[in-house]
């Protein structure tokens, strides 16, 4: 019987691409699936992940650049083809750890294996042309002849409408200096779990584990890790020590500041980040009644919850714009984390940029 060949992290990176794009995936729910099927090691699970959101932050440069040399537009491309060679052109770009042509070399294999007959062939072509002619897709050196809007735009890989939205309000320091913090990779925060564990006595299961930690600046329960293959395969994740959450998204709950025994009401409360985070403030003591408009993310809470042991949090499936008069003027407090339009977290979740449209 023949041996069953490696995923490779490019091929898990072109996955989940192409999951992104023609599923309208989203990106980080996207590469965890793809990587717990993976089976990666640590290091091609980094340089899967590295892949797939230097990528799609970069998408509208990398198309421009290969748009330079394409005789054939990228939006009839397919998928597969289009998504392999932008990741291609990232690498040889953007990544001085990988050689330009190894770069293109493992795109043409790729291409044998996703691609049609003759794809291959236009792949190497194209990236031939770029590492033969890299003038021809200098970018930086074409962006100083456009307008201020359009520079911003194709280097900082950012929608023209946006950035022009931006430059009305801030101007255009501002307006570079925040395009160019979103293409910076962010650092990866948890939040101890009170319920079961202190924060030192997280970074110490941690630690046993191989991860490297740092002590939040904003929260007592926030750690910076950095270091591992997959949270989801760490013993403390397993035992419900900690939840995945941004430093600052955890001041939230804090600022509410519940009390146990008290009533809260978290009335958007999507996957349940800060939910959770109150009920642990809460000791398990008392009632946090969750609302949200979306069963699946009411039923990934409670699986989270059952994780951290947290039970003392009730989901409610309902709108919360039309909250019925039985809850009305009964909570200590409540958290009202509104839907918005996501340009804060853009950092995090770079399809945000390409989903979000001028009217919103």
């Amino acid at each position: 019987m023949a041996k069953k060949r490696q995923t490779t992290a490019r091929q898990t990176a072109l996955q989940v691409l192409c999951a992104v794009e023609a599923e309208d995936a989203y990106v980080h729910i996207a590469l965890n699936q793809h990587l717990r099927r993976s089976g990666l090691d640590k290091r091609d699970r980094a340089l899967a992940t590295e892949l797939v959101y230097g990528t799609w932050r970069r998408r509208l440069t990398l198309d421009w650049v290969l748009e330079q040399y394409s005789r054939h537009p990228l939006e009839k491309m397919p998928a597969a083809l289009r998504n392999n060679l932008r990741m291609a052109v990232y690498q040889i770009l953007f990544l001085d750890t990988i050689p330009a042509a190894a770069a293109c070399n493992e795109a043409v294999e790729l291409a044998k294996g996703f691609g049609h007959r003759g794809t291959a062939g236009l792949v190497n072509g194209i990236l031939r042309s770029l590492l033969r002619e890299p003038e021809k897709g200098d970018f930086v050196k074409a962006a100083q002849k456009m307008g201020a809007a359009d520079r911003i735009s194709l280097i900082h890989s950012h929608p023209r409408w946006l950035v022009e939205h931006w430059l009305e309000e801030m101007g255009p320091q501002e307006t570079e200096a925040l395009c160019s913090a979103h293409n910076l990779s962010p650092p990866t925060f948890v939040r101890a779990n009170t319920v079961k564990v202190q924060r030192e006595e997280l970074v110490d299961a941690l630690r046993e584990e191989g991860v490297d930690t740092a002590f939040g600046q904003l929260s007592p329960e926030a750690v910076e890790i950095s270091g591992y293959s997959s949270i989801s395969a760490l013993k403390a994740y397993r035992a419900g020590y900690f939840a995945v959450q941004d430093e600052a998204s955890m001041l939230a709950a804090h600022a509410l500041a519940p009390r146990p025994d008290e009533l809260i009401y978290d009335l958007c409360a999507g996957l349940g980040g800060k939910t959770l985070h109150i009920g642990a403030l809460m000791e398990n003591k008392g009632r946090v009644l969750a609302f949200d408009i979306h069963p699946h993310k009411l039923d990934m809470l409670k699986k989270t919850a059952k994780r951290l042991g947290i039970s003392n949090v009730i989901t409610i499936h309902g709108d919360s714009t039309d909250l019925q008069s039985d809850y009305w003027g009964k909570a200590a407090g409540v958290l009202l984390d509104a839907p918005c339009s996501g340009w804060g977290v853009i950092r995090r979740k770079p399809d945000i940029r390409w989903r979000i449209q001028p009217e919103i």
